[in-house]
């Protein structure tokens, strides 16, 4: 992509291409102040409401850390001669995402939820930069050195790990943090933050859960990747409220998969549920020959991961009363209609992530904070479209999960997520 084809800089004073007449996101409304009266949290609103009176999920800060600060005290009148103040600088955030490359539609769908996050919460303190991160770290981190020579002091994103690792060197040299889009947790640290579903917290809410019902011997049927190493090896850490009982492992093909599935439906007697970490093809693949070997969720309780949560998967009638923990859906339901009335389209999943980095980084430009660790880390946390969030100083996101069960096609809550840490 040229420099002339390059994404311009978002303001938040200004509406997006051809959305400045249809869009009925034309107002602006005032803050909406915190409720005093809440026992453990006070929540401070961080969105502006939309035209039709609803308002998106990432409303509010989960402490009292954006409360009203003391007012100063007041000041001499200044001389008749002194200069007038200069207006407050803008916060300048950049965002890298894919939009060009095999990944180019993922990438728009996210880059159109962040700018819908700036025309719902956009103050005149902010300015977001969208450039193109393509398909390869050399690209990613040609954009990360454009936005930072422009003055970028947090970006989000990349989306990719390869991406992640290449741009968050570049940053570190200026101390510029990150907000990496991906999901690999391995790419955290040094600067970067990933946003991205972490398996531990998923595996660690699914055995909480499972615990809860008197389900403390699990079988497990997981890949032999590293997803699967690491899901196993939070089962088995200390203070697990679960044993894996039975761990069986398989690779990425179907032969060795229906091998797993003969394996552990031949050590039925060892466990009391079945834990199924994997999603896609591969889950609905293992789902149907566990059912013709009498280990369908009817039979016996199955338990996921957040990578359950996609449609072709919970229309699958074999996952049907499976559980998995995975953010509750009912926010982003409200965001799911905003955004394609806005821009024509269903969101995809993983754009709720670049509307909650976008939303924490024009609430903290907002409230005139840094983006610096301290800001970042605050340990009571934030509240986005997937629920409460923190980021750790190790660059992990842990969140408040619900669980839920597959039926009919859709996901229902059996236990809601906390609503603080």
């Amino acid at each position: 992509m040229n420099r002339a084809s390059q994404p311009r800089a978002v303001s938040c004073q200004r509406k997006l291409g051809s959305m400045a007449e249809t869009s009925p996101i034309e107002r602006r409304w005032p803050w909406i102040p915190a409720f005093a009266g809440m026992t453990f949290l006070l929540f401070l609103s961080l969105l502006l409401t939309a035209c039709d009176g609803t308002a998106s999920n990432m409303g509010h800060e989960v402490s009292s850390w954006f409360q009203p600060m003391p007012a100063a005290p007041a000041a001499s009148a200044p001389p008749v001669n002194a200069p007038a103040p200069l207006p407050p600088r803008a916060a300048k955030v950049a965002i890298l995402l894919p939009l060009s490359g095999p990944q180019a539609a993922l990438g728009k769908n996210m880059l159109d939820a962040a700018q819908l996050a700036v025309l719902e919460l956009g103050r005149e303190k902010f300015e977001l930069m969208p450039r193109d991160s393509g398909a390869s770290p050399p690209q990613a981190v040609a954009a990360a050195q454009e936005v930072l020579k422009a003055g970028a002091q947090l970006i989000i994103g990349p989306l990719f790990a390869a991406s992640v690792s290449a741009v968050k060197a570049e940053a570190a040299a200026l101390r510029v943090p990150v907000l990496a889009l991906s999901n690999d947790w391995t790419v955290a640290g040094d600067g970067a933050y990933v946003l991205g579903f972490s398996p531990v917290e998923q595996a660690r809410r699914i055995a909480a859960f499972a615990a809860s019902r008197g389900l403390n011997r699990l079988g497990v049927l997981a890949p032999a990747t590293a997803y699967g190493d690491l899901v196993i090896a939070t089962l088995k850490e200390s203070g697990s409220p679960v044993e894996a009982a039975t761990v069986v492992r398989y690779q990425n093909t179907s032969a060795a998969q229906a091998l797993a599935v003969q394996e552990i439906a031949g050590r039925r007697g060892e466990y009391q549920a079945l834990f199924l970490p994997a999603g896609g093809g591969d889950l609905r693949r293992i789902a149907a020959q566990l059912t013709t070997k009498g280990l369908g969720a009817k039979q016996i309780p199955w338990l996921g991961t957040g990578l359950w949560d996609e449609a072709e998967t919970l229309a699958d009638p074999a996952l049907s009363g499976g559980w998995y923990a995975a953010p509750d859906p009912a926010a982003r339901v409200n965001f799911a209609q905003r955004y394609e009335r806005n821009f024509g389209k269903k969101p995809a999943r993983l754009a709720s992530l670049a509307y909650d980095a976008t939303a924490l980084a024009e609430a903290l430009a907002n409230k005139g904070r840094p983006f610096d660790d301290t800001t970042l880390t605050n340990p009571n946390g934030f509240s986005g479209l997937d629920g409460i969030f923190r980021l750790t100083p190790a660059g992990v996101t842990e969140r408040g999960l619900a669980v839920l069960e597959v039926q009919g096609g859709s996901a229902r809550v059996v236990e809601p997520a906390p609503q603080k840490f």
